[in-house]
């Protein structure tokens, strides 16, 4: 595998726009080319990248173009399938698949721990954007502070990721070959006050609008990040460290966007949805999203497409509920029925290649903000009335065709709401996997999950190991517990 670790080796491996643009002329900008240019990619040098604004713009689109084909991000090695796979979403079927079994096992070694690498690749690419860019005098005010604030954002993200399944982790927030190898860990309050300031300083930066690949245009495809994207993610980091009345706060203000509302089930996932709030549009015309090809199951779980759901997530759905008839699909092979996500419906089930993309990943949406708000909301004893949880609750029920629910106590809300996010966000970003760890449920729900499995739940496996490579060559980062 062509690693990269979190210490950059060239300031220019990561600056030279797409070769030839990925030679796909309708990424990020509908019809428009990825970037209007003709200079070839493979001939820009670092310098060069940041000359203009059509080559400045172009080095980010690498970055968003690099996340979608990524499979660190989706697909059968991404956060998807893998962290639903270590928690009690999907059963792994196909044990000759490595990197899936040793999830489902909760045995991942270094080898399998393979997100690392891509997000210090875009963390890299982002900290030297935002080195370059106010150092330009070819690129326009607007452009610039677009770009930046696409790369403030781009490394929270990745960050988010980084400490949620690392744990304290290096934090390198420049280019500096020798400052980021003697980088130690950070603490995990230090890394989400990272967070905090990069999205903050997105919010300035950014737009309302959805920018087209010249960074210029207003565009109805929603892959570049806007400030909703980025108030997005700070909802979910302010609930993340129990801040519950500025997760309320940032939440509402994504809720009050009327850009933003909750179609019908089945038309959640297709592109520039209207709850869509930021996806990755895919780039390879074989298929529409990774995440399509690893869930759908055609004639069963295989190694392409491994899993199905556990019958316990199955049965958390009424009969008559629209996200089990819209976002479940199942197959019968041999007399055996499974079952699996089906909120993409374009897998390996269709034809091949697509003329016209129908869906993009999705990555950030408005279901879970009307959750983020109902936690948040509940948290500080707000229950009842339009302001109060059980408004968000039953607006994501209202959409599933499900009748209202209400609490008499905090704590009933808090479990109700706790269900909700399993119905209405299984098998996405692994949303299941982080809700156990962040309320402190990890170990009973696993300990149990563990002896179906027949194995023994370690609590230190919570987080994964750091790459071997990382740890001989940075003296200061260490290992993981339990992987010494």
């Amino acid at each position: 595998m062509n690693r990269f670790s979190f210490i950059p080796l060239l300031s220019t491996r990561l600056l030279r726009p797409v070769a030839s643009l990925l030679v796909l002329g309708s990424l990020l900008g509908g019809c428009s080319k990825f970037v209007e240019t003709d200079i070839p990619g493979n001939k820009l040098t670092a310098k060069d990248a940041f000359a203009d604004n059509a080559t400045a713009a172009s080095v980010l689109t690498r970055v968003l173009a690099d996340m979608s084909a990524s499979y660190a991000i989706s697909g059968t090695s991404g956060v998807s399938l893998l962290s639903s796979l270590m928690a009690d979403e999907l059963t792994n079927y196909d044990v000759s698949n490595t990197i899936a079994q040793a999830h489902y096992m909760n045995n991942v070694s270094s080898r399998e721990a393979l997100w690392w690498d891509w997000y210090y690749k875009f963390i890299y690419s982002c900290n030297d954007a935002l080195e370059q860019l106010p150092l330009s005098t070819g690129v326009t005010a607007p452009v610039r502070d677009q770009l930046m604030g696409e790369a403030h954002f781009i490394r929270a993200f990745c960050y988010f990721y980084l400490v949620n399944y690392w744990g304290t982790v290096p934090m390198a927030t420049s280019t500096d070959y020798a400052a980021n190898r003697l980088l130690g860990r950070a603490p995990v309050a230090s890394v989400y006050a990272q967070i905090e300031t990069d999205l903050e300083e997105a919010l300035k930066l950014l737009g309302n609008d959805y920018r087209a690949a010249d960074v210029v245009t207003t565009t109805e495809e929603r892959v570049r990040p806007n400030r909703a994207v980025a108030q997005a993610l700070l909802a979910r980091v302010y609930l993340y460290q129990d801040k519950w009345a500025l997760a309320e706060a940032a939440a509402t203000e994504v809720l009050e966007n009327a850009a933003y509302y909750l179609p019908e089930p089945n038309d959640a996932f297709l592109k520039n949805s209207p709850e869509a709030i930021w996806q990755l549009q895919p780039v390879d015309r074989n298929y529409n999203t990774q995440d399509g090809l690893a869930f759908i199951l055609v004639w069963g779980p295989e190694y392409g497409s491994p899993a199905a759901m556990r019958q316990q997530l199955l049965d958390l759905f009424a009969v008559d509920d629209k996200r089990r008839t819209d976002w479940i699909g199942e197959v019968t092979p041999d007399m055996q029925t499974f079952y699996f996500p089906f909120k993409y419906k374009m897998g390996n089930n269709e034809p091949v290649p697509h003329s016209e993309l129908k869906e993009y990943l999705m990555v950030l949406r408005l279901g879970e903000q009307y959750l983020i708000r109902a936690e948040a909301r509940a948290e500080q004893s707000k229950l009842a009335g339009a302001d109060g949880a059980e408004a968000d609750l039953n607006a994501v029920r209202a959409r599933a065709g499900q009748g209202e629910l209400s609490a008499g106590t905090r704590e009933e809300m808090l479990t109700l709401i706790a269900t909700e996010r399993q119905r209405e966000l299984f098998a996405e970003w692994g949303h299941r996997w982080l809700d156990l760890k962040r309320t402190g449920t990890i170990d009973a729900v696993m300990t149990v999950l563990a002896t179906e499995k027949g194995n023994v739940w370690d609590t230190r496996r919570q987080l994964y190991p750091i790459p071997l490579t990382d740890v001989q060559a940075a003296p200061n980062v260490g290992q993981n517990p339990s992987y010494n």
